[in-house]
């Protein structure tokens, strides 16, 4: 993105590329080989790939996670849950959610118990987790009354559910929550720590492969 702005404002002269000949190249979804059901990503890519060469392993990633249309994470479907295609550890008991609620007011207690206290979760899911760490600490209302909670999604039908989630906890104060699509939008205060939680998290972003030669 920081590329697509450097070079939005440099007014490029206009090129015209003819791709008609593309589409005979890309695989079919029902072809031997193909991937049901995903032949319109697989088209971008392709296209992608024989207009500007080569794509990197984060690029490919990013496109098969977070593809506004197509993205694994972008779909209509169930993905987390017993209807979706895998179970984490906040769907499986609700103790996990709550050791960790444990874990942020022993957190808060250790830092002196501030009066502001920032809890950011990078990749809700459902919103389970934070459901049952805000249902956990709510026997400490000074703890919640100190809480912003800060949710970092890319998804707009996991943010929905998530409000469903979060709406149906009864909480010990009234609580400020807010969605954003990446830790960078949001703002850092000196005087306001914060507790960053992020399950099963790091490993569905996009990496780079690193190849070393001689």
């Amino acid at each position: 993105s920081v590329h697509a702005r450097a070079l939005s404002s440099t007014s490029p002269p206009s090129v015209s590329v003819d791709l008609s000949n593309v589409s005979s190249h890309v695989v079919r979804a029902d072809a031997p080989g193909g991937v049901p059901g995903e032949e319109g990503l697989l088209r971008k890519l392709v296209t992608q790939i024989r207009v500007r060469g080569p794509m990197t392993i984060k690029e490919f990633m990013t496109a098969a996670l977070t593809h506004p249309k197509h993205g694994y994470y972008m779909r209509d479907e169930e993905v987390f849950g017993r209807g979706g295609d895998f179970v984490t550890s906040p769907e499986v008991s609700h103790v996990f959610g709550e050791l960790v609620g444990v874990w942020c007011v022993a957190c808060w207690e250790g830092l002196g118990k501030p009066a502001r206290l920032r809890l950011i979760e990078a990749g809700p899911g459902r919103g389970t987790l934070m459901a049952d760490v805000l249902r956990s600490t709510a026997v400490f209302p000074s703890f919640q009354e100190a809480l912003s909670i800060e949710m970092i999604e890319v998804s707009e039908r996991l943010r929905a559910e998530q409000r469903r989630t979060l709406s149906e906890v009864e909480v010990g104060a009234e609580l400020q929550v807010r969605w954003h699509a990446g830790l960078e939008s949001i703002e850092a205060e000196d005087d306001v720590p914060e507790l960053l939680v992020a399950h099963e998290f790091l490993d569905a972003l996009p990496v780079h492969q690193l190849v070393r030669t001689a």
